[in-house]
């Protein structure tokens, strides 16, 4: 029999650190069942805790998933065990396990007693049931309910980020399940001090795992209060001391929010402080940031970008904005707006920053035509019939709808080989909406001249659009943002993988976590909640070491990418490289989507499939390698993107898109 699994617990499964402990799980060792209502995904659900006992060893098996819907007509197991207890104990038992808390779980849920925690005494004795007991007052994982839990766990959840491969003092009563949990997800060394003798013979047991009686003089994170040791990062529970950066704790959801570190995921429950008195440097821009302005030019541009493009965080309307400030800097009135607010009376000529909706510009260009007005137009336009729509919408409802991961992992394999197909998203492709591609046609048909940032974007267009206009090339328009702002605090000292882009399904950032997931890397996933639905599937996707940041500070942007080790955007249809190109010249290796232009640069980045999680695993491990070393392949790829989008370079070929529109227009 093959049992039910889902990655989504295997950060909290603490027996791994134990090599005994899975001989341990087996159905007549079963002592405690715990069941508690929860939610994961919209779907109607709960979970329990299952506790082990054999001699002076317990076993714990937290956060077993059980459907409730199935209890009564199954259709399939009720139960999704977490992915790393089903790969070490053998499927029998688990199923015995299934058999032998069933009935139980049949009985409540007839009796209308599944809305609130239910607690099952198998066959505990009274010593294991004491110490279950003392277990659920100190709030510890597997026999307190989960919002207690995993509030108490909060600080050392974020403490991940500084302590992965460091050695981590803690010192405080508190710490047990901290201690635990930093020890199974990759730190180097815990050393735990926890202040009470019973405590510690208790966590002992509960958690597999020794705790002493005195702390190293030196380590890479404390946290609690210890004079003795000395760390450049300290953790304060339950106060923010002066000096220190105030860490709010969001009331735990689980099990769709488990642990939260932004106010506006909910309610406030606790807050702790963090310090940090060793900073990571970040990395030198690669060429030139900026030039010094010539000056002399004149004219009055309109910039144009999207109609949400004034309020959105994106790629193109980075570039839009980069832009507008550049042409000011040179002597002509550059205003940044959008097709609606368009005066063509005002303005001289009109630059258009991508045309992912066309039938928002048609109208009004169509007006600046009959003006005599220029018209310079940067689609950046990726294969958004072909295979942007499809994996777009395909992925959200694959997601929504799996949630074992075996099954999951079929879907993974079918997506690669474009066999998934549903309503509105079609392998074969789509528009994003009846009459798409013909708008597009109309639009690029209004256009002087197109800017493009390759031979391969000019050929789409030609091919597709089956457009025959004036094309100039053209490097994308980078801000590097201002000084950057530390960011050890939030993001930690150590290295990670960087996506920045809306959190909405277009940017794929579901596939890359799933990816990067497998690897076990730390990842900072900086952007705006465009969609709370999808945030809900990225957070479930992500593990522990995943950091989401959804409204950074241009100063913290800054610094994110010239610390970030790797940059990684497989979205389904990017808008524009200029983000590509910031990372790059940052000092980042690249990893991007085959259907990017930025993957036509040079060699020395990374391009993947977007479609295949094992391919951007493999890619973004790769490059995660090859950046450690700073290879010379990384160092060319910079060196070109550099030359490309120098700032001097970019003006040039804008001024020339320019010059060439505006005598097509006079009839020069």
């Amino acid at each position: 029999m093959n049992v039910r699994t889902a990655s989504f617990a295997d950060d909290y499964q603490w027996w791994c650190g134990h090599g005994a402990a899975a001989e341990i799980i087996d159905p007549h060792t079963l002592a405690i069942v715990r069941f508690e209502p929860t939610s994961r995904r919209w779907h109607l659900g709960s979970a329990m805790d299952c506790i082990f006992a054999h001699g002076d060893a317990i076993a714990i098996v937290p956060l077993i998933e059980v459907q409730t819907t199935m209890l009564i007509e199954p259709e399939a197991s009720p139960f999704i065990w977490p992915l790393a207890i089903a790969r070490a104990v053998p499927n029998e038992r688990l199923a015995a396990i299934e058999s032998e808390t069933l009935p139980w779980l049949r009985s409540i849920s007839l009796a209308r007693q599944i809305n609130d925690e239910r607690i099952k005494r198998f066959g505990a004795s009274d010593e294991v049931w004491a110490l279950f007991e003392r277990a659920r007052t100190r709030g510890w994982l597997g026999a307190a309910p989960y919002t207690q839990a995993f509030a108490d766990l909060a600080p050392f959840v974020y403490a991940l980020r500084f302590a992965r491969g460091r050695t981590v003092a803690i010192a405080d009563a508190g710490g047990a399940a901290g201690a635990a949990y930093l020890t199974h997800n990759g730190a180097h060394r815990v050393d735990a001090v926890l202040g009470d003798a019973q405590v510690t013979r208790d966590a002992a047991r509960w958690f597999a795992r020794p705790y002493g009686d005195a702390l190293p003089e030196k380590a890479a994170l404390l946290a609690g209060d210890a004079a003795t040791v000395s760390a450049p990062v300290h953790v304060v529970l339950d106060r923010v001391p002066d000096g220190y950066r105030e860490i709010p704790v969001v009331r735990p959801m689980p099990r769709d929010l488990c642990v939260s570190f932004d106010p506006d995921d909910g309610p406030v429950v606790r807050s702790f402080g963090v310090r940090v008195t060793s900073h990571a440097q970040p990395r030198q821009i690669v060429g030139s940031s900026e030039h010094v302005p010539l000056g002399g030019s004149a004219g009055r541009i309109a910039v144009v970008v999207r109609e949400d493009g004034l309020l959105t965080d994106d790629a193109d309307t980075d570039e839009a904005r980069a832009l507008t400030a550049r042409l000011n800097r040179e002597g002509f009135l550059a205003t940044l707006t959008t097709a609606s607010q368009l005066d063509p009376a005002q303005h001289d000529l009109v630059h258009v920053v991508g045309l992912l909706r066309p039938e928002h510009v048609k109208t009004k260009l169509e007006a600046c035509k009959a003006a005599g007005l220029p018209v310079v137009l940067a689609p950046s336009l990726t294969d958004v019939h072909g295979l942007g729509v499809w994996g777009d919408r395909i992925t959200t409802m694959m997601q929504q709808r799996v949630l074992d991961r075996a099954l999951l992992e079929d879907f993974f394999d079918h997506l690669a080989a474009r066999r998934l197909e549903a309503d509105g998203a079609d392998p074969r492709g789509q528009e994003p909406f009846a009459g798409w591609g013909t708008q597009v046609a109309e639009v690029l048909e209004l256009a002087d001249v197109l800017i493009v940032g390759s031979a391969q974007e000019e050929h789409h267009y030609r091919t597709k659009f089956n457009w025959r206009g004036r094309a100039q090339l053209g490097g994308p328009s980078v801000d590097h943002g201002p000084i950057p702002q530390p960011m050890d605090d939030l993001v930690g000292t150590g290295d990670f993988l960087l996506m920045h882009a809306p959190l909405e399904s277009r940017s794929n950032q579901l596939l890359a976590l799933h990816a990067v997931r497998r690897l076990g890397l730390p990842v900072v996933v900086a952007g705006p909640i465009m969609d709370a639905n999808y945030y809900v599937m990225l957070r479930d996707a992500a593990g522990d070491a995943t950091m989401f940041l959804p409204k950074p500070t241009p100063a913290q942007i800054a610094a994110l990418y010239r610390r970030a080790r790797v940059y990684v955007d497989i979205g389904w249809y990017p808008l524009g490289t200029a983000r590509a190109a910031r990372a790059a010249l940052s000092g980042c290796a690249l990893v991007v989507g085959s259907n990017s232009y930025a993957a036509h640069w040079a060699p020395g980045l990374w391009a993947v499939d977007p479609t295949n999680v094992g391919a951007v695993a493999n890619g973004i491990g790769d490059a995660w390698a090859h950046a450690a070393a700073r290879t010379d392949a990384i160092r060319d790829c910079s060196g070109r993107i550099a030359a490309f989008a120098d700032p001097r370079a970019v003006l040039a070929a804008t001024a020339q898109a320019y010059a060439t529109a505006q005598s097509l227009r006079s009839g020069m």
